[in-house]
């Protein structure tokens, strides 16, 4: 996998079936050992908020129809 930094990880991987937003998806889960991994494939049309401190809260919400920049 390619990690946010463009270095390449060689890792497990598997295939999952996730609830997200009150439905079932297909996802492609990433073996990883640190604390959170979350791919851009389930955040697409979402926002994402992030305090970036310990214990920050992280925030996901749908992109309200209409509002997303083109």
């Amino acid at each position: 996998m390619v990690l946010a930094d463009g270095s390449h990880v060689e890792t497990e991987c598997y295939a999952a079936r996730v609830l997200w937003r009150d439905q079932q998806t297909e996802a492609i889960v990433f073996q990883s050992e640190s604390e959170y991994l979350l791919g851009m494939s389930l955040l697409w049309d979402q926002r994402m908020t992030i305090d970036a401190v310990e214990g920050g809260r992280i925030i996901v919400e749908e992109i309200p129809s209409g509002t997303a920049p083109a």
